[in-house]
């Protein structure tokens, strides 16, 4: 998102008119972000009894992965990485879920990025 802004103020003053457009991508993308997440740790935590036992005393690590989401929902994928066999980053989500997130973030990537390629081509 750091990059995204730089572009933004960077190359936006080359395309005047779509700087209001890319600003509401911009944060339109990370509101996304931050909704789909939540919906995301609030499903699997109603529908995968393992989660939920696994969400209960770190609840907090939970809360601040889907406030990180807001930079890119692909943060959510740390919680299932084992990142030093840690059981922090050892969330056991579905693969349904895993697979919708995987779908969810490459969709985001191409969205957050068509405003950045029209500035670029014109």
């Amino acid at each position: 998102m750091v990059l995204d802004v730089i572009f933004l103020i960077g190359y936006v003053s080359k395309v005047p008119k779509l700087f209001l457009p890319s600003l509401i991508v911009l944060f339109g993308t990370s509101g996304l972000n931050l909704l789909i997440a939540f919906i995301f740790i609030m499903s699997q935590a109603n529908t995968n009894k393992e989660f939920k036992k696994w969400m209960r005393p770190r609840l907090h690590v939970a809360t601040a992965f889907v406030l990180l989401s807001i930079f890119h929902i692909d943060v959510l994928g740390i919680l299932t990485s084992e990142f030093l066999h840690s059981d922090v980053f050892n969330a056991p989500v579905s693969n349904r879920a895993e697979k919708f997130l995987n779908k969810i973030g490459l969709f985001m990537v191409l969205l957050e990025d068509v405003s950045q390629f029209v500035i670029l081509v014109s």
